[in-house]
Parts: C-alpha cells; structure tokens; sequence
C-alpha cells in the first residue's frame, strides 16, 4: 500500500487531487493512510459493494477535469499534465496510455471497432473527462470497466491514445480471476449483441491457442 501511495505522491502537484476511498478496513490499513494524511485531499473510509462501488464514489468526490484510478499494488510512474491540458482544451472524454505490468509486459490501448470485443483501455492508464454522466455498473464485479469503455465507445465519445506509460499494474488482482470471465460475453451481449459475443469468442479462443503455441 505505501508503495502505492508515495507513487502518487510524488507526482503531486497543485493539479492533482487526491482522494482515497477505503472500503471501512479494520487490517490496519487506515493507520498506514493516516501518516500520509497530509497529502491526500480526501480520506473516506466506510463499507461498499464492492471495488467498482468504491470507485464510482471516487468519481463522484472529484473536482478535477478528469479522474484516473490507481488501485492498491499498482504503481503511478508519470503525471501527463501536457496532455491533460491539451485534451481540457480539445473536448476529449477519454485518454488512455499504455501501462507496464509486473509480468514484464506493457499494455497497450486501442481506441477503435476492437472495442467491441476485446477491453482495449487498461484502467490503470485511462482517464475519463469527470463530467460524463456513465458510471461503473455494479452488476459487474470484476469487468465493468470493460463495460464502461464499451459504452462510451457506443455513444460516440472522444476517445485518444498515447505512446507514454504513465503507470504500472500488479497482474495478481481481481480482475485476472477466470473465474468472473462470464461477464465478458454478457457485457459484449448487453452492448453490441449475439453476434459480437460470437466473434470474442472466436478471437479469445485464437489467442489462447496462440499464447499456447508460443510456450511451446
């Protein structure tokens, strides 16, 4: 958890705010945050419904142009204020940058007809515009930021790419549980169809064979 805080931390600026919301934990966590208080703007500790439940309150306590998430064990290694600025100035809703992640690798985003059946925008990397009315769905507890993307894709918003990492994420969390993938298929269903849960599939199972070619 410190590692996750200083990170933040030290991109701190008078541009950044930062709150933190702590699902009400009795691990000791509250005492760890607590000799950061300092430099969090906002400290809400009390029960939710879950990660998704605590992020949308994040978004809702937020006064700046856009809000980022940066989960426990992930890593902010860059502040893109330049291209912060020039997004505010442009009117984009979405600005996504690649993400390292801790098994070696670097996510990538795609804005694009990808997002139909593949989740192309890492969220560690993402930043919505603060005023679009879309929040996460609770009925997904590990993909509804597949879910959102999906939906904002849909409506038509402004959605840019860059080439800088400006985070890292640890590869052990939820949203890696096999065990939610059904929520996948139904968020492709729900937004784009039968047709389009066909085809994620196809290409899921594509990629599986050839990750397991490759370790051949």
């Amino acid at each position: 958890m410190a590692t996750t805080v200083e990170s933040v931390l030290r991109h701190k600026t008078p541009l950044v705010e930062y709150i933190v919301v702590d699902g009400g934990s009795t691990d000791g966590t509250l005492q760890v945050l607590q000799q950061y208080r300092s430099g969090i703007d906002v400290l809400v500790s009390e029960p939710d419904r879950g990660i998704y439940d605590a992020m949308n309150k994040g978004w809702g306590l937020a006064h700046g142009a856009y809000v980022l998430y940066i989960n426990l064990g992930d890593e902010l290694l860059q502040f893109p204020e330049k291209e912060l600025l020039e997004a505010t100035a442009q009117g984009i809703d979405v600005l996504s940058f690649p993400v390292q992640l801790s098994n070696g690798r670097t996510f990538k985003p795609k804005a694009g007809p990808m997002l139909r059946i593949n989740n192309t925008l890492h969220h560690q990397g993402t930043l919505y515009r603060r005023n679009l009315s879309q929040r996460y769905d609770l009925q997904y507890k590990v993909f509804a930021d597949f879910n959102l993307n999906q939906q904002l894709f849909k409506q038509g918003k402004r959605i840019k790419t860059y080439p800088n990492v400006i985070s890292k994420h640890d590869t052990g969390g939820v949203s890696h549980n096999a065990n939610h993938f059904w929520e996948v298929y139904a968020i492709i269903e729900s937004n784009f169809g039968k047709v389009y849960k066909t085809i994620a599939f196809i290409n899921f199972k594509f990629l599986g064979l050839k990750g397991w070619l490759t370790r051949k």
